[in-house]
């Protein structure tokens, strides 16, 4: 039967009350047959500490009743028993029959943590009466609180200037960098002018799809030539885009259409991103979609005056609606060889009493949190309409519908009349046109008639009139898809990025190479200016729990802002040691994640920083915010992780830290770094093992990681792996 099974006597078969021994006298032949009963080993073992239970190792007889007890402490609760390894559900005690060995074990799990507070939610309101998003509100007022002044047109010019140069710096973009190479694959012939498909190359492996429609028989330098992507998943060969191409064509201006990378055209099969792999690559410094369509824009319209001399340098303008219109007027903010737009159905510019940070260049923040255009992560808060400030003294027309929940009228007319207004001061308020429709979001023929009236008179130096559209052919899309098979897509560059990082800065989970001296750089980079400065904590509220549990809710006003502080106090505690914990989502919303950390330490702090629990107010605001490198004033967690330096340095006694999520292990790590003298260790939960490896997943980053390059300077691994004891 086994080490774990025996076999004792029952009775004899012909005499069940015979005793054993059993005397025979033996006489005749003599048969005996003695019946033996199972008897089986069952061990309970404890899975883990938090139990009473010592190892206990009993025989029991095949068909008896067994009952098994568990002892969890206060603090836990049996969640499942695993008997000879299979899962079977109970509660703390068990009762079986025995047939067989068993090896049982109670695995525990923590109680839910159940506060005796009148409301769980009161754990918010120690940051409550306006003073718990004071920080955001000092940025919005510092650097959002309304639109630009400027004294004269020519403050406006140099004061502008001075921001398109910070962009094109931050962007990563070149004005003279060139076409590495290009051809043209195709060629028709439409109403008095050609057809040329080309596909061009910027980045090296990429390539840019172009249509370039040329009228026939013009002298050198006599036509405008106008740059005009297409809208949201659309391409070079959509009806409407051929409309407004040909139409330009044959009133004798050479025209563009390079298609980006919002699923347009041939392109958009090739794309494969989604938004997180966009601020992937971000956040490795390679340029983001919206910077690349912006340098192979710049790029392709420097090719087509050298490759073109029908076209002139001084007349390019630019002409898209929906996402073309928004690459438009980014092109026109960045590239002052743009004289003129029309850009009809297109948000721009914002209320000037807007309570939100526009980054610009804006269309990101014009879609909430979607962020399908995403600028760079150091793109710079500026006032609201500073991107229409940018596009001065070029000649303005847009196109608004009342039924356009895009760009209705409400919205687009004041900013308008703002551009007016600024226009006016250099005696230039004919170059800006409003108009308004009962449309909806569309480029029909009516809003095409507007923006060819537009260039006429704006290019042409005809007069504004309503201008009729030709017929023009209608090509197939086979026929204006250039063959970009082969092209490196964004993800293809992001991966290759990824490897080399990946293999330069980790092997497997590790961080190897000089990772110390990368986080001695980076954290010198980050929080190199730092000094101490006093905080004000107050008491709040404070209320007893189960368990004699104490909970103190503090106000503690930072050099920034005023944080909810909750200090947890078990008074049962054994050990003397302090811990802090930085939440995944918040106090209140993590509250069932502090049983194991309260029921160990003696006192627990729970902070919610910046951008989480009940300081999470203003998400969309929080999110622009902590991706953005503002002028003048440090980035958002660099700011949280000062506020958290500051608190623990006021506290007496020493601590352990606990980061729940990506971003609260990140400032645990950092404080564990920067505080070697008040933290004894770091846990991190939720941290991938290697982080810059987790950027090519195509996951969700924490908005608060997303900020001035962070992970091209060092990881919370690294920081975490530099922290520990030698």
């Amino acid at each position: 039967g086994g080490p774990d099974t025996r076999y004792i006597f029952n009775r004899w078969r012909d005499d069940s009350l015979a005793p054993n021994p059993r005397p025979v006298t033996v006489d005749t032949p003599t048969s005996l047959t003695a019946i033996y009963r199972s008897v089986y080993r069952t061990r309970l073992y404890s899975s883990n500490s938090a139990t009473q239970i010592d190892s206990v190792d009993t025989w029991y007889a095949d068909g008896d009743k067994a009952v098994f007890v568990a002892k969890p402490d206060s603090w836990s609760k049996v969640l499942y028993w695993e008997i000879n390894g299979v899962r079977y559900d109970g509660g703390d005690t068990l009762v079986l029959d025995v047939n067989h060995p068993l090896i049982l074990k109670p695995h525990f799990g923590s109680k839910e943590l159940r506060l005796r507070i009148s409301n769980l939610f009161k754990l918010w309101q120690p940051a409550l009466g306006g003073e718990g998003g004071d920080l955001a509100m000092k940025l919005v007022s510092a650097y959002g609180g309304g639109c630009p002044t400027f004294g004269s047109a020519d403050e406006l010019v140099n004061r502008m200037q001075g921001v398109r140069d910070t962009l094109l710096g931050l962007m990563g973009l070149d004005p003279a960098r060139p076409v590495l190479s290009q051809e043209i694959q195709k060629r028709f012939q439409g109403p008095g002018y050609t057809v040329e498909v080309a596909r061009l190359e910027i980045y090296p492996g990429n390539y840019l799809p172009v249509n370039i429609y040329l009228p026939d028989n013009k002298d050198p330098a006599s036509c405008p030539l106008i740059v005009s992507p297409p809208g949201f998943n659309q391409g070079a060969s959509l009806d409407l885009v051929q409309a407004r191409a040909g139409n330009f064509a044959m009133r004798g201006m050479v025209v563009m259409v390079p298609e980006g990378y919002n699923s347009n055209g041939v392109r958009a099969a090739y794309q494969g991103y989604n938004n997180y792999l966009l601020y992937a690559r971000e956040l490795l410094g390679l340029p983001s979609s919206n910077s690349a369509f912006l340098q192979e824009m710049m790029s392709a319209i420097t090719w087509v005056l050298a490759t073109y001399p029908q076209t002139d340098p001084n007349r390019i303008a630019v002409s898209g609606y929906s996402y073309g219109g928004g690459m438009s007027v980014e092109l026109a903010q960045v590239d002052t060889r743009i004289t003129s737009l029309s850009v009809p159905a297109t948000n721009f510019g914002a209320s000037c009493g807007a309570q939100l940070i526009n980054p610009d260049i804006q269309v990101e923040s014009a879609y909430g949190t979607g962020f399908v255009w995403s600028p760079p992560p150091e793109m710079p808060i500026l006032s609201p309409n500073t991107d229409v400030a940018m596009l001065y003294p070029r000649f303005l027309h847009t196109v608004s519908g009342l039924n356009d929940a895009g760009a209705p009228p409400a919205f687009m007319s004041p900013v308008m009349s703002l551009a007016s207004k600024w226009y006016s001061m250099g005696g230039l308020k004919d170059r800006v046109l409003f108009q308004s429709d009962s449309g909806d979001h569309n480029y029909g023929q009516a809003r095409r008639q507007q923006s060819y009236s537009w260039f006429d008179y704006s290019l042409l130096a005809d007069s504004l009139k309503v201008d009729s559209e030709f017929t023009v052919p209608i090509f197939s899309e086979a026929n204006l898809e250039p063959n970009i098979s082969g092209t490196v897509t964004l993800v293809q560059e992001l991966r290759s990025t990824v490897d080399r990082e990946a293999s330069r800065r980790f092997q497997g989970t590790n961080p190897t190479g000089d990772y110390r001296g990368r986080v001695a750089k980076g954290m010198t980079s980050l929080f190199g200016d730092y000094s101490r400065r006093e905080v004000t904590i107050s008491e709040s509220w404070k209320e007893s729990g189960t368990y004699g549990l104490a909970v103190r809710a503090y106000k503690v006003a930072t050099a920034n802002t005023h944080l909810p502080v909750f200090m947890f106090e078990n008074p049962g505690s054994t050990d003397s040691t302090q811990a802090i914990y930085l939440p995944l989502r918040g106090t209140v919303q993590d509250s069932g994640s502090l049983v194991d950390l309260i029921s160990k330490y003696r006192r627990v702090y729970c902070i919610d920083y910046m951008g989480i629990g009940e300081l999470r107010s203003n998400s969309v605001m929080l999110h622009t915010l902590a991706r953005t490198f503002m002028f003048n004033s440090p980035s958002l967690p660099k700011l949280i992780v000062n506020d958290l330096r500051d608190f623990v340095a006021s506290l007496g006694g020493r601590f352990d830290v606990f980061g729940n999520g990506w971003a609260s292990s990140f400032f645990a790590a950092s404080l564990k770094y920067l505080e070697p003298g008040k933290i004894d260790r770091a846990d991190l939960v939720g941290l991938p093992t290697n982080e810059i490896e987790y950027l090519s997943s195509g996951n969700k980053v924490p908005d608060l990681l997303l900020w001035g390059g962070l992970f091209s300077k060092v990881t919370a691994q690294e920081i975490f792996s530099t922290a520990q004891p030698q």
